[in-house]
């Protein structure tokens, strides 16, 4: 037969030779590339059918379809031939090979009522393929079933006879059964019918079907088509039907899987606080969830397809610091709390945090997480302005402890001011003695100074001021008022060694620590006295030093531990002495505040704090900052007084003898000074002749017209006109409220010549807070 096809394919001429039906090999454009003997059924020789349309040589009704969508066999058709004859014939379209670009197309002129098994070409086409062909008769019984059913537990001969209706879930039945018999009514075809399938006993390759089953049915989609007979279209009945089930189980499965996954997804993101949101790499929000449209006050249709820092925010540009676009800049996640609006007006806080999402390698977008910390937020403020009110109010209390001590300390100064006056006023006639005596006298002012400003200072309510800080410089400062209030049966000892103890802290909050441990010292030795030390090292611990608390790092560190001889404690009371309000002393004469308070301030500069104790053996508080290097500071004071040129100045104090003192002083350094006793008198000056002053030096603390008052009114005719303001006690005047006001400088009473000379100079000259060195003080003091 090789004039009928071409030879170059010996599959292809064994299989056109091997069987007595009709075969046409055509491509996928339906071209005949070979056709056997039995082709001649047409009225066409194969030779004459090689090379033209399936369709021209083989004309049939309905048309062959190639490829079909599923593999049906056989299909019932009717040939016209070549001769005008018309025959009733049945054909089944089988792919050759692995791809769908050549078919095999089998056709027989008298079809018996099923496909009987056993071996020939037709067996073996049928046996490779892995759907369920089958046929039925009128009554839905089963004539012919392929060997895949194998796969499910059944054997095919066994299922000759039986319905079909046995193999499907009875839960499916009726809907199968409806579609089926459909087919009577002359609707030819159905497709895509889904039904469960029931799996039976093992057979030829049950056991891995079974298995990937998971306890679950086969899920198959079925393919009918009716069979009719007749010698006229007018005259055809309904024979039986045939068609193809596959198994669709894995995409039904992976389907119904996907869709469990995202309920479960679904109720993740609605049943949270936490709102989340989707959004792409342009800022557009591709999903969020209800808590999100709660958190702003909107609905979540108003959320999607908008852009985020519009919707969120009100901004046209996305918004700084994003974590969205950090997340996707750099693959990693950060929080940022921001402050904004929801719809209704209210004010929020939120704290963001996202995360890239990626595909393809690059960033597509990013995962937005938003929660509201408004009430957090209000928590920690309200924390944080207790905490300030409890050491404020602390340190009043140890003010108060300290009273009797400063005091002393401040009678000491008097006694040696008066005392060297008295001596001044007998050595008239020496010079020499006089001039030593008023030096002392301005040695014992300056002590006196420096003991009210550190009183102003401790007891200022005014937020941490943390710098680099001497904490040997503290103890020394802090001793001289301790050491006052103790009773004689203890003995104060300080060590505060060589090396510098640089710590980055507050000053007044150091001496509270201080006050307060040394209060607590003195209180467990009142009965029996004892010795109180106080002693300051560097120190520095590696990973397994004892003194190194389990989660500091190791490093340098300054250890500042105070001593004492007392009673000491019990176990009980050490592990509770950190806590607020608790307090071992009587009624009245402790608030239990003190150590809480101590324990807050170490933890806020970054350091630790513990005790070692027993009864009857004293205690010893340990204390460990993070030590710095020291900062150098060089003075940079000129031998001679900075000189005036002849500037005008206009002096305001209430205190007269302060007033003359003064204008004395500045008429020594070349200015020509007028003075008002009140601000009311300087105004009136001022207005008479606003522009032949150069300088205006004003106390704040007067009757009637503060000084800062009277500032606002000068600066309103002259704003350019330089003003200082003077201040003891540290009200008005701090640099902050001095700019805010526009004053050029602020001078610290008491002060020296020296002092007086060079601010004013500066004053003049531009460096003060507007070009030069701002709200000047004339010396460092704690806590400025």
């Amino acid at each position: 037969m090789s004039g009928h096809h071409r030879a170059g394919d010996p599959a292809l001429r064994d299989l056109l030779e091997s069987t007595e039906n009709a075969v046409f090999a055509v491509d996928a454009g339906g071209i005949v590339l070979a056709a056997n003997a039995p082709a001649r059924l047409s009225g066409y020789a194969p030779e004459e059918a090689y090379g033209r349309p399936l369709s021209e040589v083989f004309l049939v009704t309905p048309p062959v379809v190639l490829p079909p969508p599923l593999f049906r066999f056989p299909f019932p058709a009717r040939l016209v031939t070549r001769e005008g004859k018309t025959l009733d014939i049945e054909y089944m379209v089988v792919p050759l090979g692995a791809t769908d670009t050549r078919h095999a197309v089998v056709f027989r002129a008298t079809p018996p009522p099923s496909f009987p098994a056993g071996s020939g070409e037709l067996a073996d086409i049928l046996q490779g393929i892995p759907d369920i062909i089958y046929r039925l008769d009128a009554d839905a019984n089963i004539t012919f079933i392929s060997d895949a059913v194998q796969r499910y537990g059944y054997s095919p001969n066994a299922l000759i006879g039986k319905s079909l209706f046995t193999l499907i879930h009875p839960d499916d039945r009726e809907a199968v059964k409806y579609k089926v018999n459909e087919r009577r009514t002359g609707d030819r075809r159905t497709t895509n019918v889904p039904f469960r399938l029931l799996v039976r006993q093992a057979g030829p390759g049950a056991e891995k079907a079974i298995a990937r089953c998971r306890g679950q049915y086969p899920v198959m989609l079925l393919e009918a088509q009716g069979i009719y007979r007749g010698e006229a279209p007018a005259q055809e009945r309904f024979c039986g039907t045939q068609g193809v089930a596959r198994d669709v189980s894995e995409k039904v499965w992976a389907e119904q899987a996907l869709r469990e996954s995202e309920q479960r997804y679904r109720a993740l993101v609605e049943n949270t606080d936490v709102g989340i949101a989707l959004v792409d790499a342009g800022h557009t929000v591709l999903m969020a969830n209800s808590a999100l449209a709660a958190i702003y006050g909107l609905e979540p249709g108003e959320i999607v397809g908008s852009r985020c820092h519009e919707v969120f925010d009100g901004r046209k540009t996305p918004c700084e610091e994003c974590p969205g676009a950090w997340a996707m800049e750099t693959g990693l996640s950060r929080a940022v709390e921001r402050k904004t609006k929801r719809r209704d007006g209210a004010a929020i806080v939120t704290r963001q945090k996202a995360f890239c999402v990626c595909s393809g390698g690059g960033p597509t977008g990013y995962t937005k997480f938003v929660e509201d910390v408004t009430g957090k937020a209000k928590a920690e403020e309200e924390k944080a302005k207790l905490q300030q009110e409890l050491q404020q109010a602390q340190k009043m209390q140890a003010i108060g402890t300290l009273a009797g001590g400063i005091a002393h300390d401040f009678n000491n100064i008097l006694g040696v001011i008066m005392s060297y006056a008295e001596l001044s006023r007998l050595s008239a006639r020496d010079p020499v003695k006089t001039a030593h005596n008023i030096s002392q006298i301005l040695n014992a002012s300056l002590r006196a100074k420096e003991l009210v400003q550190q009183i102003l200072t401790f007891g200022r309510q005014k937020e941490a001021d943390r710098r680099p800080l001497d904490i040997g410089h503290i103890v020394h400062e802090a001793t001289r008022l301790i050491r006052a209030t103790l009773p004689p049966s203890i003995e104060l000892e300080t060590r505060t060694g060589t090396d510098q103890s640089v710590v980055m802290a507050d000053p007044i909050q150091v001496h509270q620590v201080l006050m307060n441990l040394c209060s607590n010292a003195e209180h467990a030795m009142e009965e029996c006295g004892g010795k109180l030390t106080i002693a300051v090292e560097r120190i520095s611990l590696g990973p397994f030093d004892p003194l190194l608390p389990g989660d500091f790092p190791p490093g340098d560190y300054v250890h500042l531990y105070v001593r004492d001889t007392g009673r000491g404690m019990r176990q009980e009371v050490r592990a509770r002495l950190f806590e607020p309000y608790f307090t071992t002393k009587q009624i009245g004469k402790g608030t239990g505040l003190g150590l809480a308070v101590v324990h807050g301030i170490v933890e806020a500069h970054g350091g630790a704090i513990w005790v070692e104790s027993e009864p009857r053996k004293g205690a010893v508080f340990h204390i460990l900052f993070p030590a710095v290097e020291a900062v150098c500071q060089q003075d940079e004071m000129d031998a001679s007084l900075p000189q005036g040129r002849g500037e005008h100045v206009l002096l305001v104090d209430d205190e007269e003898m302060l007033l003359d003192a003064n204008r004395e002083m500045l008429q020594s350094l070349g200015y020509r000074v007028s003075v008002a006793a009140s601000g009311e008198a300087a105004l009136e000056q001022f207005h008479a002749a606003p522009e032949s002053f150069d300088l205006v030096i004003t106390d704040e603390a007067m009757p009637k017209m503060p000084g800062h008052v009277f500032a606002r009114a000068v600066m309103a005719v002259r704003p350019d006109l330089p003003v200082m303001l003077c201040t003891g006690y540290g009200g008005f005047g701090t640099e902050e409220e001095a700019k805010a006001l526009g004053v050029r400088g602020c001078i610290y009473k008491p002060y020296r010549l020296e002092d007086l000379a060079s601010r004013v100079r500066q004053v003049l000259d531009g460096k003060d807070g507007h070009g030069g060195s701002g709200c000047g003080r004339p010396e460092e003091r704690p806590g400025d």
